[in-house]
């Protein structure tokens, strides 16, 4: 018969079983807000089902109109339509605009607020993102491998260390591998490019001056990235949005020379099941090599680029930079008593939206950017110009808040410069844009909402708010200014290719256009004398700064730049700054006496400008469609085969996802199981109709074992373990998550004996049965950076886990005397169990860019003496990497780690085949820690080791991200395991998964 100890296997069993679950897929993110306030709604027209929530009547009747006039002229393109009607969601419950194209599931998201982007231009938003995205979900599918059911496969493999207890099969993972083979391969600036190009040719997309400005700023510092760069995203907000660019760009190339009908064939040959990289399908679509292509077109940017910017620079207006710390020194504006500068900055970070408020001040230090010094007022998230009062004593600027339904919007906010306190203004208003009246009373504001701008204004005394000016045909208000007598108020709108300038009272009265040509006109910005305002147009293609006379109706540039000159902010004494782009991004630049350029002098053709086109239409008129309560609606499930290699056998399985449009339902499953019937099922449920996630998990994994005993006996064992778990999570800010769960757990045996070759009656009982409650709360707050997946450089996680269990552990067998059977004996042990695992990132002086600090601490208490099946392991690969898993145990535990990650290559910019290879860092550490049972703390005894790793970051297929982790250890401790000792030896773990973090 079978040992007591030795049926206690299934624990690690689960672990290694499940492994991927927990590490790449199951809950790795927080929750999004389920925003159970908003009622659902479905328009459904020929080819869509537009599906919008309460609060909206224009956006969505409007999308319906726009996506049904593209349609045909997209699908036409590829010759290829979708199976089923496209679904779009359309949402509006966030200061937020986007779209994705989920073409595997024939459904579309449209954020439906209008984009404001520093890098990008303005036009119909909804004209462009719907036209965008059903490029993307047309071109996409037609570049699909197989069926859109089986989006993509896995190849996995669990190994395990050869220490082990004796009541365990086998070790603790120590290798793990999850990659997936991808059904559809496209690189990110072929996909970009093309949704770029087809929206051009219908009108709602050009070549603008933005894309211009970045284009030529690379070619002039040859940035331009390789054709393998632009495969991938994965950059900074500058480094994104050029792949983007040089895509767009690149298509534009390959269409004038070889026709739209290249863009079809390219990704036909990309549904090639041997096509995995774009070059060959390049070359086999036009008869040359994919690298001459790329070659031709960016040796001709160059001489473009080079030939322009020199006649620039004979003639170059610019005046001194003062600030360019970070990508992003953006809507700076001059105090009135001229004595401070306030403007947004990212300040270090990779994103330009990551931008706080800052003041700066002449003369008072002395830095690299001359004599200016700078002082952070609003960390973060401050989004839209600031402006000052009267006094040079307050500001108000706008940032996004999270209301109590979890959505994000814009609110006014005023800080006051002596007392450091913030005032917020208004409550989720959606307001940006403010600027304060001359007599400090009156603020007024920009909200937008299901396509209707308004221009408000708010007496910050008693709060009271009127609207100056509403705009209800789509057309958005951007950045105002308030003349100095307070009586009139000039800002931006936006035309179908770009933005004019208009001017009112106000009162609201003698509303008029003063600049409303093809030209882009923006950030007006009045003069302190208030006769004339500044502002930033492109009227030659460039972006540059003009000075506009309110008396004599004249414009005269007072820069001539070869980036772009934006945001103009005047102060009589201490002259003009703007915001200067340049190849790293924005800085401040100052010209103290602005003089008139000659406009003869400021030459420039922007490369493609003939290839825009631009629709006639009129969104202000629409047909409202009958629209229904939205109902129930399962898309089609996806499909995910697996083969697993798990302790050295071959498994074969699958994973399965489906969900309802809304994803307020969906379930995920998977299976696999090998030639001895072992099985490895799992299936979760979630529920997402109310505040938090409902959710429900199940999972069943069973093993085959035989057990042998001299001469002739052995035990068939099949172990068995289920576990149903139910429970709610919420997100309760963009930081924290809490869940609460209750588990059943069971861990079986069925054992058959053979005895001299004869096998008897199969004997089936539990040997551990559990009951247990699980409250947990999880924060994270990383600082977003590029690299802050492989080498985190500031913040926290953290985790921690209450649990109370009652749990029973099988003893023995005794007789039923009355029934004369067998019966299990257990043993009860009810106790409460926490755990703690903390995770700081810091940066230290002096040290090389980008390498970072990570101190780690682990613990775990126990709160009485249980059996040693319930106890914490302080080993392996999430532990103290120098022991095996088994090696040290207990019912306390506590574990330190310090990690210092450097990179070695921050930009390898290699592809080969359908590999890109980013980013490897390597990194060194040391761990001290032990678990133990029945004693108080010892230091004494803490086992210690030193670690040595490295991470690459690569990218599979262009879009799939694969983390690479390797990590060598050394413990300086023996230790006992089953066979004698441990310790003193290196022991190794490899994992490729989609993070480094599980």
């Amino acid at each position: 018969m079978v040992s007591n100890r030795s049926i206690r296997t299934l624990q690690t069993i689960f672990f290694g079983a499940l492994f991927f679950l927990s590490a790449s897929i199951a809950h790795a993110q927080f929750e999004n807000y389920n925003h159970p306030e908003l009622k659902w709604y479905t328009i459904q027209t020929e080819h869509f089902n537009i599906h919008f929530h309460s609060g909206q009547e224009r956006t969505p009747n409007l999308i319906a109109k726009i996506a049904e006039e593209i349609y045909g002229p997209v699908t036409r393109a590829y010759h290829f339509e979708p199976d089923d009607r496209i679904d779009i969601i359309v949402r509006d419950h966030d200061d937020y605009s986007n779209g994705a194209a989920f073409y595997y599931d024939n459904k579309i998201e449209i954020w439906a607020p209008s984009l404001e982007f520093l890098l990008r231009g303005t036009n119909n938003w909804l004209r462009n993102v719907v036209t965008h995205e059903v490029t993307h979900m047309i071109q996409m599918q037609t570049a699909r491998k197989v069926t859109r059911r089986i989006p993509a496969a896995y190849i996995q493999y669990i190994g395990y260390e050869q220490e082990r207890r004796t009541d365990v099969l086998y070790g603790f993972p120590n290798k793990i591998i999850s990659y997936p083979i991808a059904g559809t391969v496209i690189p990110g600036w072929f996909a970009e490019g093309v949704a770029q190009y087809h929206t051009m040719k219908l009108g709602y997309d050009y070549w603008d001056s933005h894309r211009d400005m970045i284009l030529r700023m690379r070619a002039l510092s040859d940035g331009i990235y390789s054709l393998d760069k632009m495969g991938v995203f994965g950059k900074t907000s500058i480094g994104n949005e050029s792949v983007y660019n040089q895509g767009f760009s690149f298509v534009l190339f390959l269409a004038n020379r070889f026709g739209d009908e290249v863009l079809e064939k390219i990704s036909r040959e990309m549904s090639s099941y041997f096509s995995l990289s774009i070059e060959k399908a390049i070359s086999r679509a036009t008869g040359l090599s994919a690298k001459d292509l790329y070659d031709s077109w960016r040796t001709d940017l160059e001489m473009f680029y080079l030939k322009q910017a020199d006649q620039i620079d004979k003639n170059l207006v610019r005046g001194d930079i003062i600030w360019e710390t970070g990508s992003a020194n953006v809507y700076p504006k001059w105090s009135p008593d001229g004595k401070y500068l306030a403007f947004l900055s990212n300040n270090k970070s990779d994103y330009l939206s990551s931008t706080g408020l800052y003041i700066i001040e002449p003369g008072a230090t002395s830095d690299k950017a001359g004599g200016w010094s700078k002082r952070k007022l609003i960390k973060g998230g401050v989004v839209s110009p600031p402006s000052w009062g009267p006094a040079s004593k307050k500001i108000v600027y706008s940032k996004i808040i999270k209301n109590k339904s979890g959505s994000n919007f814009y609110d006014v906010f005023m800080y006051d410069i002596e007392s450091k306190e913030e005032r917020r203004l208004t409550n989720s208003m959606r307001a940006r844009y403010p600027s304060f009246s001359p007599d400090g009373v009156t603020v007024y504001f920009v909200s937008n909402s299901d396509g209707i701008s308004l221009l408000n204004a708010l007496n910050i005394s008693n709060g009271e708010k009127r609207i100056v000016k509403a705009f209800n045909d789509g057309k958005d208000i951007f950045s105002s200014s308030v003349s100095p007598q307070g009586n009139r108020i000039v800002f931006a709108v936006s035309s179908n290719r770009g933005r004019d300038i208009a001017i009112i009272n106000s009162d609201g009265s003698r509303f008029q256009y003063l600049l409303d040509g093809i030209e882009d006109d923006r950030s007006p910005e009045f003069a302190p004398d208030g006769r004339s305002f500044y502002y930033s147009s492109d009227k030659t293609g460039i972006y540059n700064i003009y000075e506009y006379d309110l008396l004599e109706g004249i414009v005269q540039p007072v820069t001539n730049v070869v980036g772009g000159a934006f945001m103009p902010t005047m102060d009589r004494n201490k002259g003009l700054v703007y915001s200067l782009y340049s190849s790293n991004g924005y800085s401040l630049a100052r010209i103290n006496e602005p003089v008139d350029v000659n406009p003869g002098r400021m030459l420039y053709e922007p490369a493609f400008r003939n290839a825009s086109i631009f629709a006639d239409y009129d969104d202000s008129d629409y047909t409202p469609l009958p629209s229904i309560p939205y109902k129930f609606q399962y898309q089609s499930s996806s499909f995910l085969p697996r083969v697993l290699i798990d302790y050295g056998k071959p498994k074969l399985g699958v994973y399965v996802l489906t969900s309802d449009v809304l994803d307020k339902y969906s379930l995920f499953m998977g299976a696999a199981v090998n030639k001895d019937f072992d099985r490895d099922l799992f299936a979760l449920f979630d529920f997402k109709k109310f505040r938090q996630t409902l959710f429900v998990e199940l999972y069943n994994v069973t093993r085959y074992a035989e057990f042998f005993f001299p001469p002739q006996e052995k035990d068939e064992v099949v172990l068995g373990y289920w576990e149903v778990d139910v429970g709610a999570r919420q997100k309760i800010s963009d930081t924290q998550e809490v869940q609460a769960k209750g588990l059943i757990v069971r861990q079986s045996s069925n054992v058959r004996p053979i005895i001299g070759g004869k096998p008897f009656t199969r004997l089936k009982f539990d040997f551990y049965k559990g009951l247990n409650l699980n409250f947990q709360w999880r924060y994270r707050n990383i600082l977003a950076r590029t690299d802050s997946d492989i080498n985190p450089s500031a913040g926290r996680k953290i985790l921690v886990n209450y649990w109370y269990n009652s749990d029973r552990i099988f003893q023995n067998f005794d007789v039923d005397a009355q029934a004369g059977t067998l019966r299990e004996v257990y043993k009860n042990y009810d106790y409460h169990k926490l755990e703690l695992d903390w995770k700081e990132h810091f940066v230290l002086p002096y040290l090389p860019e980008r390498s970072a600090f990570t101190f780690r601490l682990q613990g775990g208490l126990i709160t009485k003496p249980v059996d040693d099946f319930l106890y914490f392991f302080a080993g392996g690969l999430n532990g103290l990497k120098g022991y095996s898993f088994y090696s040290i145990e207990g019912y306390k535990m506590l574990i330190g780690s310090l990690t210092y990650r450097f990179p070695l290559l921050r930009d390898l910019g290699l592809q080969i085949g359908p590999w890109y290879f980013d980013k490897l860092y390597g990194s060194v550490g040391y761990q001290t820690g032990d678990a133990w049972a029945d004693k108080s703390i010892d230091f004494g005894e803490f086992k210690s080791n030193i670690n040595a790793g490295l991470r690459l970051d690569l990218f599979s297929f262009y879009s799939y991200p694969t983390k690479i982790g390797f990590d060598a250890s050394y413990g300086f401790e023996r230790v006992q395991v089953l066979g004698g000792e441990e310790g003193r030896n290196w022991k190794f773990y490899l994992t490729v998964l989609f993070g480094y973090d599980f």
